[in-house]
């Protein structure tokens, strides 16, 4: 396989991973609704969930790298990480400060934008 057929192959790759990890968002999401209007028995979905990819910002900016992206891309994808980690402090740490735990769905919002943004970015960059 030649290098430009490589490269090819590992942006393919990076932006089925970023849907991926968009789709794995707003699941989350989907699960907390369900938890919070129909069954309180969906938290546990909604936590056991998260632990499946909270890792694919760091995949993805792996990707990027051997995608041969900008830089930018790569860092975008470590900010998806740091923003990851502060939703699960947030949910780690609610129950004694409350003000935080009204923090992780803003988070998520914020996630899921930057997610949507380093998908555009990339498509914009390599159309």
């Amino acid at each position: 396989m030649n290098s430009s057929k490589l490269v090819h192959f590992w942006r393919l790759s990076f932006i089925i991973i970023a849907w991926i990890f968009t789709i794995c968002i707003t699941t989350q999401v989907l699960m907390a609704g369900l938890a919070l209007f129909t069954n309180p028995m969906y938290w546990n979905s909604h936590t056991v969930f998260a632990r499946f990819f909270f890792f694919l910002p760091i995949l993805m900016a792996i990707l990027a790298y051997l995608a041969q992206v900008p830089k930018i891309t790569i860092w975008r994808c470590f900010g998806l990480f740091g923003i990851v980690i502060g939703l699960f402090f947030t949910a780690a740490i609610s129950s004694r400060f409350g003000i935080l735990a009204a923090l992780h769905p803003v988070i998520t919002i914020f996630l899921f934008y930057n997610c949507m943004k380093v998908i555009q970015t990339f498509n914009y960059q390599f159309q």
